[in-house]
């Protein structure tokens, strides 16, 4: 959009796609028109969550496992999932081994970006898709069991750690049914 556009011609699929063309870590855009004299783009950000290796390069993922750049400093390492695109913009894909892991591992990082806890995990292991396992603030590792409810269990990990002392570590399970965490210390 340019100064001097008829604001009612513009094509708003084409400017929205020609933003996530450009700016890969823009996560939505909504566009409004104000006739006759007025557009208002509203963008949100994404963040950048974690990052996974292919080929020995660090490649930063967003919670919808979308590429956004390569990595160049601390995230969350993500293992067990191979990408097999790493086209910036673009969610990668993986191969038929890893059929199921990207969507969990979206699950995953989109509950610790909407909880605030990216910052607290140091991995997320998608080798087992039953049982992926993730290294929570350097002194736990959490089981987590099959996909879905990721929610209520991540609800069921802040709940177990509140009642722990800061010299605890050990593993959190919490892939049981219902309340049932279990810690087992190192």
């Amino acid at each position: 959009i340019v100064e001097g556009d008829n604001l009612f011609f513009i094509n708003r699929f084409r400017v929205v796609s020609g933003i996530f063309a450009r700016l890969p870590y823009i996560e939505d855009v909504s566009i409004k028109r104000y006739l006759p004299n007025k557009v208002v783009l509203t963008v949100n950000e994404c963040k950048a969550l974690g990052y996974v290796s292919v080929e020995g390069e660090a490649w930063v993922i967003d919670r919808s496992c979308r590429i956004l750049t390569k990595a160049s400093e601390a995230l969350i390492e993500i293992r067990g999932v191979t990408p097999l695109t790493t086209e910036i913009g673009k969610v990668f894909t993986t191969g038929d081994d890893d059929t199921g892991k990207l969507e969990y591992l979206t699950e995953i990082l989109d509950q610790l970006q909407e909880r605030g806890l990216y910052g607290q995990v140091n991995y997320i292991d998608m080798t087992n898709l039953n049982s992926p396992t993730m290294g929570f603030l350097g002194r736990f590792t959490v089981k987590l069991g099959e996909s879905g409810e990721t929610e209520y269990r991540l609800a069921k990990l802040l709940s177990a750690v509140s009642q722990l002392t800061e010299y605890d570590r050990g593993t959190i399970d919490v892939s049981y049914d219902g309340e049932q965490v279990v810690f087992s210390p190192f």
